[in-house]
């Protein structure tokens, strides 16, 4: 997992709850102490025992938590993309356009990343089926990107979710 997610984990937790709950989580995860450099990928496992750690510290669901997270980061995602996402995109645009520009990005940019595999397609002009692959099923991460996307569009976004060999298909419709 790149740098800049543990980072921003931390960030989401200091900001929404407080430092104190921040070293508590990271000593719980036996991460007290840890740096996670912004530009370096770290082992997937160290945030899933945050995640796990933060769940349990602050009583909250970990899809939960996965989901304000990935609300939380959508709009700094949106800004550090910003140059590769046409002006003219709405949502479903930027959804449909998101493993070849931002994803893509990605890898050239950090070789060691692995951003999740995503399969898109446009079903017509209000809907998008996008099919999530991942051995990290956090999909929850994604949804609450999803969400932040479409506040940031001030457009109104339906997900539904169902289970497909492998992963996740989420159909987003414009309504």
């Amino acid at each position: 997992m790149q740098g800049i997610i543990f980072v921003l984990f931390s960030k989401f937790v200091r900001e929404n709850f407080d430092y104190k709950h921040l070293n508590q989580i990271k000593t719980n995860a036996d991460l007290a102490g840890k740096f996670h450099s912004v530009d370096q990928a770290h082992p997937d496992e160290e945030l899933f025992q945050l995640v796990n750690a933060a769940s349990k510290h602050l009583d909250i669901d970990i899809g939960t938590l996965l989901e304000s997270f990935g609300n939380y980061i959508g709009p700094v995602l949106l800004t550090t993309y910003s140059s590769y996402i046409d002006p003219e995109w709405n949502s479903l645009d930027l959804l449909e356009n998101i493993e070849s520009t931002m994803h893509d990005v990605v890898r050239m940019n950090s070789p060691d990343a692995t951003p999740p595999s995503l399969e898109i397609s446009r079903i017509n002009d209000k809907k998008v089926a996008i099919d999530y692959t991942s051995e990290r099923r956090i999909i929850q991460l994604g949804i609450g990107i999803i969400d932040s996307i479409s506040d940031h569009y001030n457009e109104d976004l339906v997900i539904e979710q169902e289970d497909i060999p492998d992963g996740t298909r989420l159909v987003v419709t414009l309504v």
